[in-house]
């Protein structure tokens, strides 16, 4: 942890000093130790943990929960209060204020006042809590300090790697209700225990010991031989989160000489650092809240998806804006960086979509920094002067995932020096020891999962006073000034947390709350005027939209079109868009609006074709419209490419209705059925070479493509094996007269599973050579195919191989 000036003091997060009040230490009487106490409330006794990182050192904060974790949520939410020391010596002045002092790992020696002080605090009645780490890790954390504290209890930590779970759990307090113990901590693990005097073993790994309590004097010991158990409660914990949390509480519990409890939680974890500003009630609700993210890439860098993806991943999941920021390194390129953001800027721009992007980029060839918002790439391998540039263009520079790896640690602890404006406390959901950073700095939540499949994990809300964007909107200042001020919350949807300023985080929980209420009730009365017998489509797609915004914790926006939903525009007006269900190569077909205005007045809409691959349409823009009380059918004339995956997505927009009606997306998505065969007769039999041409732009949306044939014997799957821009796979050595039926089955990278159409290939018999070639079409029965080959001497032999093809329902 950084050891330079401290940037905010908030009213409840207590920044220790030598001049302290000193709150008296609750004296407990000692337990047997294998006793087992039974939990009764009237029995709890509220204690203050000290979480100290005054002696962490090369990044080993990061790994170290204190009072801003999941770990400080956890005892919050069974009446402990917890505070973290970050730069006082842990004399007997500070721990005098406190009943539990937890260590892990410390980097800086104890002196020997503070090591007799630590004695001190648990021979007085004091607990401990120590916890360790496996010996040689790449971050080069060692067990040396921790070692001068635990041998004074008889513990010892061995200089070894320990990283499968437990197995053995000896019935005690700080086992209760424990299954599972698991030390792995990310590329680090956890190290076993040596054990002398009279402490015992409570949690063992085959012979060695990895959890182990003491009596002292009128205090209590727990060593951990890993920080991973108290870290791991949710993302990341694999199957071992919920015993996790029950051994975190069993530990404070019995140092605290509080009887046994199970845990018990609510469904979001509310991390707080700091109160914020003293406002009102009444002058936070003036505060406008949007939620999106912060850092992501696209195919321009290293990311997954493409910027038109990515875009659209974020229409989909209710983003108010996405900060996109594609890597650049030190030489240019001509995609990188900006790049990314830019292409989805201008598809955002050009077709008026509902969501704001914000151009940025993440300096890579340095410990990675993003700045947003940026206009031009900066190509650097220096770090003062890629912060500097940052500043330059009037963006922010973050230090992006500080955890990632060890020479982070260091840029950490000299952060200030830097001039960097925050630092990502979450990234890709990963929330370990971090936390406490956004109790001195200005923090960040990065989604940086590179996927559009994975858009919204990591999310942001801002708050906004009078919003500077066109209509009310967000714009690129107004988020660069939520988070500089730090009125910002995080949101982590994997592990169902929030976290930022008390006064930030509790109004966007009540709104959260608010907008659950909203879209609950919203789904009754529209299935009520739907059970009436009305049809009501565009209803339909508001709470559809409203569920997909309230998944990716976007409140505002999923009550705004619950009550769209709700209104008599949405009510009066019923749609339907039908595509074809199978398509085919260098092929027209249309596209069909059935529009219904249920309305006493004239209704019209834009309709524009924001994506297209693989397809085209003789107009990019339409209007649609339909008379009062009238229904209208618009055809829109499509053409299919040769091969491929076709994406067309339409975006219908401004409803002229008597109220504002959000726009909606409707997405189409079909393959093109291009699958061709060969059928040659060998020695042993016929082989049917069948290749499905797909072309290299669209290999990268396929996940997997199988052929599903029966050659009579029963129906058999097999994966095609990809070469350069096809698939292909071959039916060998079939007998003569057999009747083979087979289609290619496809599973895109969106979901989507394509069963093109199944074709039937009925072999002749005879001893000729034969070849025969066949390729799917619009859906019609191939006429028999008359094959002339030579057969035997001056003579001619006539095959007549008969090939069906029926459709199937994609």
């Amino acid at each position: 942890m950084p050891r330079g000036n401290i940037k905010y003091l908030h009213t409840g997060i207590l920044i220790l000093t030598l001049f302290l009040t000193v709150v008296p230490s609750t004296q407990t009487s000692q337990i047997a130790i294998m006793e087992i106490d039974t939990y009764n409330a009237a029995d709890f006794v509220s204690k203050n943990i000290l979480f100290d990182e005054s002696h962490c050192q090369n990044g080993s904060a990061i790994w170290a929960p204190g009072n801003a974790s999941m770990f400080s949520w956890l005892l919050g939410e069974h009446g402990y209060s917890s505070f973290t020391n970050f730069n006082q010596s842990l004399d007997s002045g500070i721990l005098s204020g406190f009943d539990i002092l937890v260590i892990f790992f410390p980097q800086i020696a104890l002196t020997a006042g503070e090591l007799a002080a630590v004695e001190g605090f648990v021979s007085n009645g004091g607990g401990l809590l120590l916890a360790g780490i496996s010996y040689g890790n790449i971050w080069g954390f060692t067990n040396n300090y921790l070692n001068d504290i635990s041998t004074t209890f008889g513990i010892r930590c061995n200089y070894d790697v320990i990283n499968s779970k437990a197995t053995t759990f000896v019935n005690h307090n700080v086992t209760y209700n424990v299954t599972s113990w698991y030390p792995k901590l990310d590329t680090m693990g956890g190290c076993s225990l040596n054990v002398t005097g009279s402490a015992e073993t409570v949690i063992k790994l085959d012979d060695k010991n990895m959890t182990v309590v003491t009596d002292y004097g009128l205090g209590r010991v727990v060593v951990s031989g890993s920080g991973g158990p108290f870290i791991f409660y949710r993302y990341e914990s694999i199957t071992y989160g919920d015993s996790h949390m029950q051994f975190s509480l069993n530990v404070i519990d019995w140092l605290s000489g509080n009887p046994e409890r199970s845990f018990s939680v609510p469904e979001i974890a509310k991390i707080t650092v700091g109160h914020g500003p003293s406002l009102s009630p009444t002058e936070v609700e003036e505060y406008s809240l949007f939620v999106g993210q912060y850092h992501d890439h696209t195919t321009h860098s290293d990311g997954q998806s493409t910027p038109e993806d990515m875009l659209d991943s974020g229409l989909l999941r209710g983003m108010d804006f996405m900060v996109m920021t594609d890597h650049a390194h030190k030489n240019p390129t001509p995609i990188e960086g900006v790049t990314g953001g830019q292409a989805m800027k201008a598809i955002a721009e050009a077709y008026n979509l509902d969501i704001h992007i914000v151009v940025g980029t993440e300096l890579s060839s340095i410990v990675h920094t993003t700045g947003f918002p940026q206009t031009d790439n900066i190509w650097t391998d220096n770090l003062q002067y890629g912060i500097d540039e940052i500043h330059a263009q009037g963006g922010m520079a973050t230090f992006s995932h500080p955890g990632i790896s060890p020479n982070y640690g260091n840029i950490m602890d000299a952060f200030e020096s830097y001039g960097f404006d925050a630092v990502e406390v979450i990234n890709s959901n990963f929330f370990r020891g971090e936390g406490e950073l956004g109790l001195l700095y200005n923090f960040m939540g990065a989604n940086d999962h590179h996927s559009a499949g994975l858009v919204g994990g990591t999310g942001t809300a801002v708050f906004v006073l009078n919003p500077s964007g066109p209509n009310g909107q967000i714009s690129d200042a107004d988020i660069m000034d939520a988070c500089m001020n730090r009125r910002i919350v995080l949101i982590d949807t994997f592990s169902s947390m929030v976290y930022g300023e008390e006064i930030w985080v509790d109004r966007y929980l009540e709104l959260l709350d608010g907008a659950k209420t909203a879209v609950a009730a919203a789904h009754v009365a529209v299935q009520a005027v739907k059970d009436a017998g009305n049809d009501i489509s565009l209803s339909e797609k508001y709470m559809e939209n409203a569920d997909n915004a309230l998944i990716y914790w976007n409140p505002i926006r999923a009550r705004n079109l619950a009550a769209n939903a709700t209104s008599s525009s949405a009510l009066g007006i019923d749609y339907s868009v039908t595509a074809p269900t199978s398509l085919y190569p260098d092929t027209d077909f249309d596209l069909t609006v059935q529009f219904t205005n249920n309305h006493s007045y004239p209704v019209s809409f834009d309709a524009a074709f924001y994506i297209q691959f693989s397809v085209s349409f003789g107009s990019t823009t339409y209007q649609i419209e339909a008379a009062a009380g009238s229904s209208t059918q618009t055809s829109l004339d499509g053409h299919t490419n040769n091969h491929g995956l076709a994406i067309y997505y339409l975006y219908m927009s401004n409803f002229n209705t008597s109220e504002y009606l959000m726009p909606i997306m409707i997405r189409a998505r079909n393959l093109i059925d291009n699958v061709s065969y060969v059928v040659e007769e060998t020695e042993l039999g016929y082989d049917i070479d069948i290749e499905f041409f797909v072309g290299r732009d669209s290999t990268g949306f396929l996940r997997s493509i199988s052929l599903i044939y029966d050659d009579g014997t029963g129906q058999t799957s097999v994966d095609m094996i990809k070469e350069w821009h096809t698939y292909i796979i071959s039916l060998e050595s079939n007998s003569p007269g057999t009747s083979i039926s087979f289609y290619v089955s496809v599973e895109t990278i969106y979901g989507d599973t394509f069963d093109l159409s199944e074709q039937i290939v009925n072999l002749p018999g005879g001893n000729t050579t034969t070849t025969t070639n066949g390729t799917t079409g619009p859906g019609v029965t191939i006429d028999p195919l008359l094959l002339v080959v030579a057969g035997g001497v001056g003579v001619v032999v006539v095959l007549v191989v008969v090939i069906f093809m029926k459709k199937r329902g994609t």
